[in-house]
């Protein structure tokens, strides 16, 4: 697809599509907690682990979201 140009009745199509936003099926909903961390598990590249000084497994997490929850810091808080 590099270097692919949409033709211009394409692109019309795609702008006529959001003119009216509740042709988007999510429009007004929010996702419950239990399908974001569904999502979130799904998005997550690796798990992440707790370790003591011996390298001993602690805790296992599924993403970095949930570590810093545990920690209550952003996830982007570095330690």
């Amino acid at each position: 697809m590099l270097g692919y140009k949409h033709t211009k009745q394409a692109i019309e199509k795609m702008k006529s599509r959001f003119v009216n936003k509740t042709n988007n099926p999510m429009f007004g909903k929010t996702h419950s907690e239990y399908t974001k961390n569904l999502i979130s598990i799904k998005k997550s590249i690796r798990p992440l682990g707790l370790y003591d000084k011996n390298y001993n497994l602690i805790e296992k997490y599924s993403n970095q979201v949930e570590l810093a929850n545990k920690f209550g810091v952003h996830k982007n808080d570095y330690f």
